[in-house]
């Protein structure tokens, strides 16, 4: 399971909604800098995308290409590819052995990171996608942007319970701060801890750190008044 279906409540329920609408599959690869998503989740054919990674075609492929330089949402078809290098022709041709035939990409800009982008590629194999049908998916992407965005799927206890380890609180301490059992917290540390993918509580805390979702801004000021 991706870390992107570990964070999104309900994600089996999204995931079907995607599928039911572009059956040769689709793609996303959330918070994109460098070449090198934060989030990567994708349902092609598992041989075309050993091929696709193993030469490298990310570097030569047009609808990625038309990705870096645009937003908003466009057919594949509606891509020009003239100019283009025999490899990336070669890409969109191998891609329909695979019943990637026809597709649709939305690309938009991480709210919180002008620097960094989000990608979603969807394709069936049987006709173009419709109005209808690309509205829905641009509804249903940035679902996904919401879902992993400011809180990445934590409860508010979940932070809580992070953000008092964070300041150097024990479990006990925390429970006693929260008015709650330390088995609760020990609970919430855990949920936490398989959201974010960590292999331990101490990992959980640096993740959430990294991601903004727990603050070392009150560490200072609690130290102090606990030397008071």
């Amino acid at each position: 399971m991706s870390m992107l279906a570990r964070l999104v409540p309900g994600f089996s329920q999204i995931d079907e909604a995607l599928r039911a609408i572009a059956p040769s599959g689709y793609i996303l690869a959330l918070n994109v800098r460098y070449m090198a998503p934060e989030f990567y989740h994708v349902t092609y054919p598992a041989e075309w995308v050993e091929t696709y990674n193993n030469r490298r075609y990310v570097m030569f492929d047009p609808i990625i290409l038309w990705s870096i330089v645009s937003t908003g949402a466009k057919r594949w078809s509606e891509i020009s590819v003239a100019g283009m290098k025999a490899t990336s022709l070669r890409v969109l041709n191998e891609a329909r052995a695979y019943d990637l035939n026809f597709g649709v990409m939305i690309v938009a800009r991480n709210a919180a990171a002008e620097n960094e982008k989000c990608l979603f590629s969807a394709s069936r194999p049987d006709r173009e996608f419709t109005d209808d049908e690309i509205e829905t998916l641009d509804e249903i992407f940035h679902h996904l942007l919401w879902a992993v965005g400011k809180h990445a799927g934590l409860a508010a206890t979940e932070r809580s319970a992070l953000q008092g380890l964070a300041e150097g609180l024990s479990q006990e301490e925390v429970a006693l701060r929260d008015g709650v059992s330390k088995d609760t917290i020990k609970k919430r540390i855990e949920r936490a801890r398989k959201t974010l993918g960590a292999v331990n509580a101490t990992q959980a805390v640096a993740i959430a750190l990294m991601k903004g979702l727990v603050t070392l801004d009150h560490v200072e000021a609690y130290r102090f008044t606990k030397k008071c």
